[in-house]
């Protein structure tokens, strides 16, 4: 926006408006990083928690049916301990529904920011080219 500042602007005013300007943009850029990491964050558990259950539960329904010996079923009885252990010991899933929360939230922030800085930024291009001071101080 700043290249588009009519010159007759003081420099100073010029520099605040690209300043400005930088920050926004700034800013978006770093809540869309935040917004890819948590997304790859969530996938990661969301596809750990399903390996952790179905593991579980083909192990529960061997051990159940019996189509196992002694020895194997008490293997199956340990991983399915150690799993809810792990489980557990990670806290996967409920970190998993707090990274979503977050993951949605930053969305929804950047969402926001988007739609107030567009809806402000037509009171600003209105008196542009009437009032470039005011219009730069309103920015």
């Amino acid at each position: 926006m700043s290249s588009e500042l009519p010159e007759e602007l003081p420099k100073d005013l010029r520099d605040a408006v690209a300043l400005v300007q930088a920050q926004l943009k700034e800013s978006i850029a770093a809540l869309d990083r935040q917004v890819v990491k948590l997304g790859a964050e969530q996938r990661l558990r969301k596809v750990t928690a399903i390996l952790l259950k179905v593991v579980s539960v083909i192990s529960s329904i061997v051990i159940a049916f019996g189509f196992l010996q002694d020895i194997v079923v008490q293997i199956l009885g340990g991983t399915i301990t150690a799993v809810a252990a792990l489980e557990r010991i990670f806290a996967n899933m409920s970190r998993l529904l707090a990274v979503a929360a977050a993951k949605s939230a930053y969305e929804r922030v950047r969402r926001q920011v988007q739609a107030q800085h567009n809806k402000q930024i037509v009171e600003v291009v209105a008196i542009r080219d009437r009032k470039p001071e005011e219009s730069a101080k309103l920015l």
